[in-house]
């Protein structure tokens, strides 16, 4: 016999951590002076975008659905993503959406909660 949590199914990261992955556009500039240290932004030259998209990200690894909403939603009101983040940041919150439904309707109440948070919150 399952118990009940145990069919949890994994929301796939690959195609929106491609989005926010560094481009030449975003990378950091090489120092001039190798000795120099450089500062390295992991994603994207704006600190929210990085800070929501690696936070999203890292909640899915650790099945943490609420938290990857909320970082999520941050991100959907940024009005500096590329068309590919926009687009991968909709791909996941409609992957997120569907299995926090899903537990919601298990009884699960922190679900319940992020999923009304994102109903919320719809863009305008």
């Amino acid at each position: 016999m399952g118990s009940i949590g145990c069919n949890k199914k994994k929301v796939p990261t690959s195609d929106f951590e491609k989005a926010f992955a560094p481009t030449a556009a975003n990378a950091p500039a090489k120092s001039p002076d190798a000795k120099a240290p450089t500062i390295t932004v992991a994603y994207s030259s704006d600190a929210v975008v990085n800070s929501a998209s690696q936070d999203a990200v890292e909640a899915i690894r650790v099945n943490d659905l609420p938290r990857a909403a909320g970082a999520l939603l941050v991100l959907r009101q940024q009005q500096n993503l590329t068309p590919e983040q926009w687009i991968a940041t909709q791909d996941m919150m409609a992957s997120v959406q569907s299995q926090l439904a899903e537990r919601a309707a298990r009884g699960d109440a922190a679900a319940l909660r992020a999923f009304e948070e994102i109903r919320r919150n719809k863009r305008r």
